[in-house]
């Protein structure tokens, strides 16, 4: 009974040549599966780097606006520092000098 079973199992349901046909015949379902796979990530992964790129924008934005606004203040500031000096030193130079003799 054992060898009967052993020469009914010996027979190959299917060549080799089905078996190599058959496996071929799925690398392109696998292929397509797998650039579904991809193309669903990678609408997830250009969405975030947009975001990313586009708070980085706006930051570096933020950060010149803020750099020009403290350049124009220290320019009022010097501005008004060299109006105050020359403010002094005209009073200065148009003040009543005191009699020679007089100290």
């Amino acid at each position: 009974m054992y060898s009967q079973f052993i020469q009914l199992n010996r027979r190959m349901a299917y060549n080799s040549l089905t078996v190599v046909i058959g496996g071929l015949v799925h690398v392109p379902i696998v292929i397509g599966l797998l650039k579904t796979f991809d193309n669903i990530t990678v609408k997830g992964y250009l969405a975030e780097k947009a975001a990313r790129e586009q708070a980085e924008a706006k930051a570096k934005a933020e950060a010149e606006a803020q750099r020009l606004k403290e350049a124009q203040m220290q320019a009022e500031a010097e501005a008004k520092a060299k109006a105050k000096a020359e403010a002094e030193a005209k009073a200065k130079s148009s003040a009543p000098k005191p009699p020679e003799g007089e100290t």
